[in-house]
C-alpha cells in the first residue's frame, strides 16, 4: 500500500513569554496559564490582562454604595447593585480557586464589571462634587489606583510593544488624580463638569488589549487577549493557524472529489483551526476533546458510501482520552494510510491539546460496501 506524505508544518508557539499557551503573560504560570490559586489570582500576571483591568475601580465604586439600610427600605438602585455584586463575587471566587478553566472563560466577569463601573462612576462623581468626607475622594483615588494597576498589567510587555503604552497610562492616571484633587480644592464647578471625561484614560489599556488578537493573531481554539506572539509582530489580517497543518489542508483540498467534508477528525481541538481560520468543512467524530462516541461504525460507513467524506485524521491522543475504538479500528482496517506529522501546540507540562503524530486515512468503499478501493 503506497504512502503519500503531505509533510509537516512547524508552527510558531502561540503562547507568550514564559508560556506555551495563548494569551500567556510574561512569567505566567499555572495550568493553561491561569496563575496560582488564591484570593489574588485575578490580579496575577497570568489573568489580570483578561478581565481585571477595571476591578480596582469597581471595588472602590462598590464601597461608595455602602449604606446600612433595611431590605424593604432599599431603593431600586441599591437592589440593582446587589444584583450585579451577586453575579461578580461568586464568579470571581470560583475563578480564584478553580483548577481547570481557560482564560477566555473570564468573559463571564465582563457584564457585572461593566455595570458596576458605569453605575459606580456616576455615583462617585456625585459624591466627589457634593461630599467632603472620604466618599468625596473615592473617584480620584479609584482612578489613580486603577491606572497604577493597569501599568502593572502592561509593563511586562514593554520590550514587546514599547514602553509608551504602560507609562502613558500611568502618567495620565497620575495627572487625572492631580487635576481632580486641585479642582476639588478650588471648587471649580466648570472643570468638574468635564472631569468625568478623564475616566477615558482607564480604557486605553483594555482597548489596546482587546485589539491584540487582530493585530498579533492568536490561537483560534483557546482565544485570549494580549500580545501572544514572542518576537513575531504580525500585522492586521496576518494568519495564525494555531495548530493547523497547511500542507495537510492543501492536500485534502486538492484531492477532494466533491465530498461534503474535506476530512473527519476525532475532536474539535483538531478541527477548530481549519474551520475557524480557513472556513473548511470538517466533520468532528468524537466531540470537543475526542472522548464522546458520536458516530457508530455503521453511520461512518454510510457517510463514506454516500460520498460525504473520505479522509479521516486519526490520533490516539486528545486530552489523554480515547474516542470510539470501534470506529478507529474500522477506519484503520478499511482505509489507506497517508502518513504525515500533524503539528500542534502543547502547554508547559507537554500535555497534548491537538493531535501530534496523527495519521491520515483515505477510505473509499467498493460496490460491495466494504474495503478500500
Amino acid at each position: 500500500m503506497p504512502n503519500e506524505s503531505p509533510g509537516n508544518t512547524d508552527r510558531n508557539n502561540p503562547g507568550g513569554r514564559g508560556s506555551n499557551m495563548p494569551g500567556g503573560n510574561p512569567g505566567g504560570g499555572g495550568m493553561f496559564n491561569t496563575g496560582e490559586e488564591g484570593p489574588l489570582r485575578l490580579f496575577q500576571e497570568s489573568l489580570s490582562g483578561q478581565a481585571s483591568w477595571l476591578l480596582p475601580f469597581v471595588l472602590l465604586a462598590s464601597l461608595s454604595f455602602l449604606k446600612i439600610t433595611r431590605l424593604k427600605q432599599m431603593r431600586f438602585q441599591s437592589k440593582e447593585i446587589i444584583f450585579w455584586l451577586a453575579w461578580l463575587v461568586p464568579v470571581a471566587i470560583f475563578f480564584s480557586i478553580a483548577g481547570f478553566f481557560h482564560q477566555y472563560y473570564l468573559i463571564m466577569l465582563a457584564p457585572p464589571i461593566a455595570a458596576l463601573f458605569g453605575a459606580g462612576a456616576i455615583n462617585m462623581y456625585q459624591d466627589y462634587k457634593h461630599k467632603k468626607n472620604i466618599k468625596g475622594w473615592l473617584l480620584p483615588i479609584a482612578i489613580l489606583i486603577t491606572a497604577a494597576f493597569q501599568w502593572y498589567i502592561i509593563m511586562p510587555y514593554d520590550e514587546m510593544i514599547g514602553k509608551g503604552w504602560s507609562y502613558s497610562v500611568l502618567v495620565l492616571g497620575i495627572l487625572a488624580f492631580l487635576v481632580f484633587t486641585i479642582v476639588k480644592c478650588m471648587k471649580n464647578n466648570v472643570l468638574q463638569r468635564y472631569g468625568i471625561a478623564m475616566l477615558l484614560i482607564l480604557f486605553i489599556g483594555p482597548l489596546y488589549w482587546a485589539a491584540t488578537p487582530i493585530v498579533y493573531g492568536g490561537n483560534s481554539m483557546l482565544p485570549a487577549a494580549g500580545p501572544t506572539t514572542q518576537g513575531d509582530m504580525r500585522g492586521i489580517g496576518m494568519e495564525n493557524a494555531g495548530g493547523m497543518n497547511e500542507e495537510l489542508l492543501n492536500y485534502v483540498k486538492e484531492n477532494n472529489t466533491g465530498e461534503e467534508y474535506l476530512f473527519a477528525t476525532s475532536s474539535y481541538n483538531t478541527a477548530a483551526p481549519y474551520m475557524i481560520d480557513e472556513g473548511a468543512s470538517v466533520m468532528i467524530m468524537n466531540g470537543f476533546s475526542g472522548s464522546d462516541q458520536v458516530y457508530t461504525v455503521e453511520e461512518i460507513e454510510e457517510l463514506v458510501a454516500e460520498g460525504k467524506v473520505k479522509y479521516f485524521l486519526i490520533s490516539e491522543r486528545g486530552f489523554g482520552r480515547q474516542g470510539n475504538d470501534e470506529v478507529t479500528e474500522w477506519l484503520t482496517e478499511n482505509g489507506e494510510e497517508i502518513t504525515f506529522e500533524e503539528s500542534s501546540s502543547t502547554n508547559s507540562d507537554n500535555q497534548s491539546f491537538g493531535d501530534n503524530g496523527s495519521t491520515l486515512y483515505k477510505v473509499t468503499l467498493s460496490e460491495g460496501g466494504s474495503g478500500n478501493e
